[in-house]
């Protein structure tokens, strides 16, 4: 008897600790899983929000500029013509218009790109580099683009700068795309396979 109560006494303490840190352990488990699926719940929707300013401030930077220059050109010939005592301050009014786009400009995509000040609460160093460099980019086309409409000249931009334009567009796309891959690795999404291929 008494061996039996030896074998049985570490196998009761066993059982009762087994049975009081199981669903222990099962709870801590179970809210370690629910905070990392916040976790990654609050990123995605970070994210996504990111991607949505990206595109924006993207279409900022697209701006059409022959049809921009010729909107306001055509605008402020068309005022003019209206009113022929106002033709001498054609140039003013004219100036004063590529300016005011100008600005418009400007203050569409610092709009959006104030929108992004979230981002770096929650996502890596490397991506938030990345995203940096993005709206940098876009930052320089934008202000390019606004010089070209200024100068009387943009029915005409030289080759150079038509391609030093376009060569940040693609730096742009590239950089992009690997803001989108940098995001699904933080949210350990598998990667895209890549289009045609």
């Amino acid at each position: 008897m008494g061996e039996l109560r030896e074998l049985i006494a570490p196998a009761a303490v066993s059982a009762v600790v087994t049975a009081l840190l199981a669903p222990l352990l099962f709870f801590l488990l179970k809210r370690r899983d629910e905070r990392r699926k916040r976790q990654v719940e609050l990123r995605y929707a970070e994210y996504k929000n990111c991607l949505r300013i990206l595109e924006e401030i993207a279409a900022a930077a697209r701006i059409d500029l022959k049809q921009s220059y010729t909107a306001v050109v055509g605008s402020t010939l068309k005022d003019v013509l209206a009113d022929p005592g106002q033709s001498s301050d054609y140039s003013l009014r004219l100036d004063q218009e590529l300016e005011d786009l100008g600005s418009q400009l400007r203050e569409s995509f610092t709009r959006a790109a104030s929108g992004l000040n979230g981002l770096g609460l929650v996502c890596s160093s490397e991506l938030l580099t990345l995203v940096n460099q993005f709206v940098q980019l876009q930052r320089e086309l934008v202000e390019e683009s606004i010089a070209l409409i200024a100068d009387a000249r943009i029915s005409n931009p030289s080759e150079p700068v038509n391609e030093a334009m376009k060569e940040r567009a693609r730096r742009a796309d590239s950089l992009f795309r690997q803001i989108l891959e940098q995001m699904r690795a933080e949210l350990d999404l598998p990667a895209q396979a890549e289009p045609g291929g």
